[in-house]
């Protein structure tokens, strides 16, 4: 194991220490709140397979918690620390620290987890590297898709409705006024608040589709490679890295295979095994 990940645990382990049994764990009963206990002792004593014995029936019993995400990724890179790495520890590591990263309830958390994820990927980067494949375990979305993404489909609505209201005011000034500059100016304006109003309105449907039918997931496997809805492997598709985060579209072409899912990776997409990712929880 690299230099980087141990260090990378290192610092992050200070976390498991300074959350008490049960603390921030959502809904915990008394069953979950046990289990949440012995899975912190077990990361504590270094059994890192007993520990994740106990976060993922944390996560069977629906718990949806930095702390218990952060604390499942941990165990999943301590035991690549211990060499008995399973094949996709480091993917499941990268899927549970980013789950904490977006659950975090703090700074403090969210600095600690996108620490680990880091420190991960970079464990990925090193060996695709070592074995001649492409160093790169992050890719961002098209242009057109991440500014869709930057805000909620609430927001863009309401920039929408904005430039709905001032291109009607637009309009009832030009169709009021007999004054040169003014019916220009509003002229002017009913154009850029009309086009405002179609991208905006556009990109609020957008996002609410997004929303509703895609989820963030991270691959679990050591590679995914993409194919098309019959499972015919890409031509000159690079497969995607354990430890990618993608997006997972639910309701993409529903005639495709019933294993198959389809992901975007980037401005890559198509087609992989459905056990391949990992979805990350998050609250409903």
């Amino acid at each position: 194991m690299s230099r980087s990940l141990r260090r990378g645990l290192a610092l992050c382990a200070l976390l498991v220490a300074s959350v008490a049994p049960g603390e921030g764990v959502a809904s915990a009963s008394e069953e979950t709140d046990a289990i949440f206990q012995r899975g912190v002792v077990a990361l504590k004593e270094g059994r890192a397979g007993e520990a994740i014995g106990q976060f993922e029936a944390l996560a069977d019993h629906g718990v949806v918690d930095a702390a218990a995400s952060f604390n499942r990724g941990l165990a999943y890179a301590m035991r690549v620390r211990e060499h008995a790495e399973a094949s996709g520890d480091l993917g499941q590591a990268a899927c549970a620290f980013e789950e904490a990263r977006e659950l975090a309830p703090d700074d403090a958390i969210e600095r600690e987890a996108t620490r680990a994820v880091d420190a991960v990927r970079s464990e990925v980067a090193r060996r695709r590297l070592r074995v001649g494949e492409p160093a790169n375990v992050e890719k961002r979305g098209s242009l057109g898709r991440s500014v869709m993404l930057a805000t909620s489909e609430d927001a863009w609505a309401a920039i929408a409705w904005s430039a709905s209201v001032l291109f009607a005011i637009s309009l009832f000034v030009r169709s009021m006024t007999n004054g040169r500059r003014l019916r220009v100016a509003s002229t002017i304006s009913s154009l850029i608040s009309g086009l405002a109003l179609i991208v905006c309105a556009s990109l609020a449907t957008g996002a609410r589709m997004a929303r509703n039918e895609a989820r963030a997931g991270v691959i679990v496997t050591s590679s995914a490679r993409l194919s098309d809805e019959r499972g015919v492997a890409l031509v000159n598709a690079d497969p995607l890295p354990e430890g990618a985060r993608i997006e997972v579209d639910l309701a993409h072409a529903p005639n495709a295979k019933p294993e198959l899912v389809f992901v975007r990776w980037g401005d890559a997409n198509g087609y992989i095994v459905e056990a391949a990712a990992r979805l990350l929880a998050r609250v409903e």
